[in-house]
């Protein structure tokens, strides 16, 4: 009865093994994972590249790739396109001074002789009548006195970041003229090389009534190039339909 009685209490103090659950590690995210469209979602939305450019970790530096550039007629590039324009960080093509092949105009055997211009004195642009505008501009020598130049002309006119005329020629002393400019008390006579009247329906675009800019870049035969600017309110008619 004794013998009974332990046997029992042995087998009931006996704690019974339980299975041990073993944690599974946890999958590392992979590329294709990453990549994978989600339920309902275009699997074109990000062309099939992961948001940011992000990849595997490869230790513990993650490689990324630069964004791709936008498509040249996409609204971002003409967004981009634009904000430069508006900065004055755009990349305006004018003369190359080191091509290739160098312009007919460049003369490696110029010198410059004591008349010889070394900077833009003056540019105006005034109205011609309601649809179109006259641009002349005066070079200087060293001492300042106002002189003729030969050399290569480039004159843009512009809105903005819209370029609306663009003009590029040689030009020889003998173009410069005797000019009457000024009104009133401020009339004087000058020397100076005049576009002529240049019509509205030259331009790539009929203008806005707004500010527009005429920039004059004039290169010397030697290489030395110089510029100035002027700007006014423009005021054209409507431009007939």
């Amino acid at each position: 009865m004794v013998a009974m009685f332990i046997f029992a209490a042995v087998v009931t103090a006996t704690p019974t093994a339980t299975a041990t659950a073993t944690p599974t590690p946890t999958p590392r995210p992979t590329v294709a994972s990453m990549t994978a469209p989600m339920p309902g979602a275009n699997s074109e939305t990000y062309g099939r590249k992961i948001p940011f450019q992000l990849r595997e970790q490869n230790g513990e530096v993650i490689e990324t790739e630069p964004t791709p550039e936008p498509p040249p007629n996409s609204l971002a590039a003409v967004a981009a396109r634009i904000k430069l324009n508006r900065q004055g960080n755009a990349p305006i093509r004018y003369v190359d001074l080191h091509p290739s092949k160098p312009p007919a105009w460049l003369d490696p055997n110029w010198k410059p002789g004591p008349d010889a211009p070394e900077y833009v004195s003056k540019v105006h642009m005034q109205a011609e009548g309601d649809d179109g505008v006259l641009v002349y501009f005066a070079l200087a020598a060293a001492d300042t006195h106002i002189t003729r130049g030969q050399g290569h002309l480039v004159l843009t006119i512009s809105q903005g970041w819209r370029d609306l005329y663009r003009l590029e020629r040689d030009v020889v002393p003998a173009e410069f003229e005797e000019l009457n400019i000024g009104v009133g008390a401020f009339e004087h006579r000058t020397m100076a090389f005049s576009t002529g009247r240049i019509s509205f329906t030259q331009f790539r675009d009929w203008p806005y009534r707004e500010v527009t800019t005429a920039k004059v870049s004039f290169t010397r035969p030697d290489g030395k190039n110089f510029t100035g600017s002027d700007s006014m309110l423009l005021e054209p008619r409507p431009r007939a339909q």
